[in-house]
């Protein structure tokens, strides 16, 4: 039997959300849970002390060739210079990516079972660079979560990310950008976008999203901090990278996801 698109679609929807829970037993930190909830945003400030975010960035000085000429540790990607695996090679920011208060805020959010899938460096370095992310666009229909830490001050010159808060809860209005995502979407081994359809997927141009805003309410969010914020999001909610004006953007990025199978 072969199912159509959508009937397949909603179907896999429905066995990976299963997985899915909250759980307010499973984190001390019910206000920050009932605002990441209603939002699918959060802001923490000071997450790091002073003195843990100096260590993070000597270590990133010395460990990595961030500030070489000749850059062979990480990848160039949609205008970021781009290191995995960064706790391995700067052992201090295991400060950030296995804080337990953080981690137990996000498994209460998604599922006891959540786990951290990606760890990395992003340095943003190319003023006046533009390309997809700049469109309002959610990062897949699955759930995952994200945090930023903001290893220097991010202010409206330093590509601070914009989200659409409430933007992240299920609704009739992401139905056919979530299928077309679920039928488009692929990557090559490297992560990269196999090709324009795939990387114009969960993307909405200027016109849809004041649409959306005028019907649902949805309030745009510039998430500037100063170094040692943590920005905490939903990647089903609408959000985009605005550019890069001056200076540089220097960010820890931790991923979470729910394992299947």
């Amino acid at each position: 039997m072969i199912l159509k698109p959508y009937l397949k679609f909603q179907i896999a929807k429905y066995r990976y959300y299963r997985q899915c829970t909250v759980d307010f037993t499973l984190t001390n930190q019910h206000h920050h849970l009932q605002q990441f909830l209603q939002d699918g945003l959060l802001i923490l400030e000071n997450f790091l002390k002073p003195s843990q975010l100096l260590t993070v960035l000597k270590e990133v000085r010395e460990k990595t060739d961030l500030y070489e000429n000749r850059k062979e540790q990480g990848k160039q990607w949609l205008g970021n210079y781009r290191i995995a695996e960064i706790d391995r090679l700067v052992p201090s920011s295991r400060s950030f990516f296995e804080n337990p208060q953080l981690m137990d805020l996000v498994k209460a959010y998604m599922s006891e079972t959540a786990e951290s899938y990606s760890r990395a460096l992003v340095y943003k370095t190319q003023p006046g660079e533009r390309n997809f992310v700049h469109l309002f666009h959610f990062d897949d229909w699955k759930h995952r979560v994200k945090a930023f830490l903001y290893l220097f001050d991010v202010g409206p010159n330093e590509a601070p990310m914009v989200y659409l808060k409430g933007s992240h809860r299920s609704g009739l209005w992401r139905q056919q950008k979530e299928q077309e995502y679920f039928d488009y979407f692929q990557t090559d081994a490297d992560g990269r976008y196999l090709d324009e359809a795939a990387a114009s997927c969960g993307c909405y141009l200027l016109p849809e999203v004041r649409n959306l805003q005028q019907r649902y309410g949805f309030q745009e969010h510039q998430c500037i901090g100063k170094a040692g914020t943590v920005v905490l999001f939903d990647t089903r909610g609408l959000h985009r990278a605005s550019v890069l004006n001056k200076n540089s953007r220097l960010v820890l990025m931790n991923a979470w996801k729910i394992p299947e199978g």
